[in-house]
């Protein structure tokens, strides 16, 4: 489906960055025959990095790294630093590398079991990291809307030539 190209204008021009940047990940989310499959899960370059931060700031705010990393969007932690690098959001990469650490060689599986093995195994000081660091997010995330949106803004004409109509 396409959108209006008015709509998408006035979203990335939005005055509330949340509505904005949820308004747009919900026309990308639902685009027909997109599948977490393809690459970059059938986003643009600049939609996957925007789609991989939601992820994690989701997953971590509504149950912490450890929720995170059990869930299927823990297997694109590794995505997702080079996610928050294109964003340029250093303070959270930051965050999520040092919760990637405590993994071997610092890579977090991308088989579902081989990860979960590895997060049950962990001692309860990678649990109190992964506490604190939860924390650490949380009192920066509210900072970054108006920066995804204005991300997402210097990317205007290939998104409007995606999914505007």
């Amino acid at each position: 489906m396409l959108w209006s190209r008015d709509y998408i204008r006035n979203l990335l021009r939005d005055n509330d960055p949340i509505k904005a940047v949820f308004g747009l990940a919900d026309i990308w989310s639902s685009r027909p025959g997109r599948k977490d499959t393809d690459p970059c899960f059938g986003l643009l370059p600049c939609q996957y990095a925007v789609h991989l931060y939601l992820n994690y700031e989701g997953d971590v705010g509504n149950g912490g790294h450890l929720q995170y990393f059990m869930n299927p969007v823990g297997a694109d932690a590794n995505e997702t630093l080079a996610a928050l690098t294109e964003l340029g959001f250093q303070d959270v990469h930051e965050i999520l590398s040092r919760a990637v650490a405590v993994f071997p060689a610092a890579k977090v599986p991308k088989d579902w079991k081989e990860r979960i093995d590895f997060v049950h195994g962990f001692s309860d000081d990678v649990y109190a990291l992964w506490s604190q660091l939860d924390r650490a997010l949380w009192s920066v995330s509210s900072a970054h809307w108006p920066l995804l949106q204005k991300y997402l803004q210097s990317h205007e004409a290939e998104i409007l030539e995606r999914d505007g109509g």
